[in-house]
Order: C-alpha cells, then sequence, then structure tokens
C-alpha cells in the first residue's frame, strides 16, 4: 500500500506568501495532523520529563537535608542550641497542672 506524498500531505497553492514560505506549497489535511500529533508527543514528552527532574531534584534535596529541626536564626544569639524531642511523648512533657490551676483560678475551685 503506497501512500501518496503529495496530495494527501502537500498541495499546491499557486500563490507565494510568508504563511507558505515562498514554496507555493502547503500542507494538506494529512499533513497538518502529523505536525499537529508530533507537536502534541515532544509538548508531552517535554512536560513529563520536566515534572520527573524536577521531582528528583526535589527528592535528592530532602533525602540529603540533615540539619533536623532547628531553632530560628534570630533566636540563637544566646549561643544555646535547640534540642528537638523525636517521638515519645506526645504532650511534650506537659503535665495539665497549670491548665488545672488556671480553671481553678477562674471559676473559684479548689
Amino acid at each position: 500500500m503506497a501512500v501518496r506524498f503529495r496530495g494527501d500531505w502537500i498541495n499546491k497553492t499557486g500563490r507565494r506568501g510568508l504563511d507558505n514560505l515562498y514554496s507555493g506549497y502547503e500542507l494538506g489535511k494529512t499533513g497538518k495532523l502529523a505536525g499537529w500529533g508530533v507537536l502534541g508527543a515532544m509538548t508531552a514528552y517535554h512536560t513529563v520529563s520536566s515534572a520527573n527532574e524536577y521531582h528528583h531534584d526535589l527528592a535528592t534535596i530532602y533525602a540529603n537535608d540533615n540539619r533536623g529541626i532547628q531553632s530560628l536564626q534570630s533566636t540563637q544569639a544566646d549561643g544555646k542550641g535547640y534540642t528537638a524531642r523525636n517521638g515519645g511523648d506526645p504532650a511534650l512533657g506537659a503535665t495539665g497542672d497549670l491548665v488545672f490551676a488556671l480553671h481553678n483560678l477562674r471559676n473559684g475551685g479548689a
């Protein structure tokens, strides 16, 4: 099955202009369809590869980030470090004594 190159792909218009680069030919329906298909495939490939590259770079940054939790730069003037509590007690050592004392002060409890 031979594919006709002229007629389906390229048509002779007879007029020359900037829109056909002064050649007198223009793309036929099959040529336009193929051109848009290639353009769409290239756009999709570029979009997916850019997204994958971005996520790979982001994962590399997070994997190599071993600074942990630190205090803000403006609060380090006293020279004391900040030690984050890792796991363990979800209440962070709070016993609730202050809450009960304030409640009793407000409501006149014992």
